[in-house]
């Protein structure tokens, strides 16, 4: 048989950092115990096993709760310190806070000052194909930049554009294109950009102006065949009225092939149509020439 004071727990030590108690005591025991619960011994009495049950279950959550007390009760102390140091760490943030607007301000009032400094020599380089925003580089304002390095950098920057200008006029661009590849320099600053947008011009320039000679061959072709077309119906026409001409020419005395005048109006080079001239000449057409151009 078992009684319950025989696994009360006893607080033999306490001390912050420190708990003795008989708990390890109490486990040998009912260990111990254990190896005599048998049917055997509860034969006669089962009753009696009922009992041993019911005070171990009840020694079970004794124990837990005395736990969960003297883990309150250590445990206070430390809440205590803790909330302690979570308040202090709480004016220690505020005063670090404060130190920190400190801190901004005074790097702020002293990048507006070097961002001053910037401006006033950028003003000096006379220089107003960009403004200066497109120029900046933000880690000028840094504390470790010197502003002979900020100086320097700044005038190669604007040195570069100047290059990039004289770069896109020396590629031999077109002039009507000159202004819109410039400008969309100016707005990228990125030269590559800009020469690949001159070679696009460049090539639709040339893609349109193959389009209007091959636009204009088919429009002579067409005007040759619309004068094939004629000629061979005014060739016909001829004929016929040869004929007729013929018969009436024998019948009157009368010449077989008179004289009559066509107004024609000729387009071509001026080779060509010179060639036109020597040829009429040596057939003994006469003509009278009205000079035009397009």
């Amino acid at each position: 048989m078992i009684e319950s004071k025989d696994l009360a727990l006893i607080i033999q030590e306490q001390i912050p950092g420190s708990l003795v108690t008989n708990a390890e005591a109490i486990k040998a025991f009912v260990e111990e115990r254990i190896k005599e619960y048998t049917p055997e011994l509860y034969y006669d009495d089962p009753d009696a096993a009922k009992r041993d049950r019911a005070v171990l279950n009840s020694a079970s959550k004794t124990l837990n709760q005395r736990r969960l007390d003297l883990e309150r009760e250590h445990m206070r102390p430390f809440e205590a310190f803790k909330a302690l140091i979570k308040s202090t760490t709480m004016v220690i943030d505020t005063a670090a806070a404060k130190l920190d607007e400190i801190v901004k301000a005074v790097e702020e009032t002293q990048r507006n000052e070097k961002r001053r400094e910037i401006e006033a020599d950028f003003a000096t380089l006379a220089f107003d194909l960009v403004p200066l925003d497109r120029l900046f580089d933000p880690k000028w304002l840094n504390k470790g930049a010197k502003m002979q390095d900020v100086e320097d950098e700044l005038r190669a920057k604007v040195q570069k554009v100047y290059a990039d200008i004289a770069t896109i006029e020396g590629i031999g661009i077109d002039p009507s294109d000159a202004v819109s590849i410039k400008a969309n320099y100016l707005d990228s600053l990125d030269i590559g950009a800009a020469l690949a947008l001159a070679q696009r011009l460049k090539a639709n320039r040339e893609r349109l102006a193959q389009e209007a000679k091959d636009r204009e061959a088919r429009k002579h072709a067409e005007h040759l065949e619309v004068q094939a077309a004629e000629l061979r119906v005014d060739t016909v026409a001829e004929v016929r009225a040869d004929k007729v001409a013929s018969v009436a020419a024998e019948a009157l005395e009368l010449p077989k092939d008179p004289i009559i005048r066509y107004v024609l109006e000729f387009r071509g080079t001026r080779t060509q149509l010179i060639n036109l001239r020597a040829y009429m000449t040596r057939e003994g057409i006469e003509y009278d020439k009205i000079e035009g151009g397009e």
